[in-house]
């Protein structure tokens, strides 16, 4: 499609990306503004495609053997990762339990490339390895800026998410899709529980609300994410 007069919609949205809000709340209007509109769909003026490179990738699939060669030994994850699950992760893994969930045995922790995401757990059996992106704490402050919190409650949600995978053991999913669908519908539930309990606390409604966009979001936040059998 040659450019033309069809832009003047997509350069409109396009100026509102600028504004003073969080970035979520940028894509999110940006989407509102691009529905049913007519605006050019070339290269040059994919709109859409620059917004959807903005959403963070919290996982994404990662074959076991490929984890375990690659896996690094960063020290400040695996400090990350032994206090999340000496802490916040323990009570998690406590509430699914309750929910009759199974683990993985979490073999190794560690970091590797990971092409865009912040986190990734890799089976295989009855074993998993929790990784962490080589850019761990920079692609957490990515998270953060996105949703508007602080680095402590992205980098818990990156853990309390990559934790419901672990309790993914026996359960069958016919994709990636699905399989974030379930985490995120299972956080949804566990922030919305902690808030009965204490309906006051900032962290645990900021980590709904995360949730809650997650899961209604999972299409578009993961349809890059190329599924890969372990």
């Amino acid at each position: 499609m040659l450019c033309g007069p069809a832009h003047a919609p997509t350069e409109r949205t396009h100026s509102m990306y600028s504004s003073g809000s969080t970035v979520k709340q940028q894509i999110l209007q940006n989407r509102k503004e691009l529905a049913g509109s007519s605006a050019c769909t070339c290269e040059c003026h994919d709109l859409i495609g620059q917004l959807k490179k903005n959403i963070p990738v919290v996982d994404e699939p990662v074959p076991y053997h490929k984890a375990r060669i690659g896996l690094g030994r960063d020290s400040s994850f695996a400090d990350y990762a032994r206090t999340y699950f000496n802490s916040e992760g323990k009570q998690l893994t406590n509430y699914l339990h309750g929910q009759g969930r199974e683990f993985y045995r979490l073999e190794s922790v560690g970091t590797s490339n990971l092409e865009r995401a912040i986190a990734a757990v890799a089976r295989d059996g009855d074993k998993a390895i929790l990784i962490g992106s080589n850019s761990f704490e920079s692609r957490v402050e990515g998270l953060a800026r996105f949703y508007g919190v602080s680095q402590n409650v992205a980098r818990r949600y990156v853990f309390d998410h990559e934790n419901v995978h672990l309790s993914q053991k026996g359960r069958n999913f016919d994709d990636h899709l699905a399989a974030e669908y379930d985490v995120e519908g299972t956080l949804m539930q566990y922030y919305g529980d902690l808030l009965k309990c204490e309906p006051g606390n900032a962290d645990y409604k900021a980590l709904a609300e995360i949730a809650k966009e997650r899961h209604g979001s999972v299409t578009t936040n993961y349809s890059t994410a190329s599924a890969s059998k372990n």
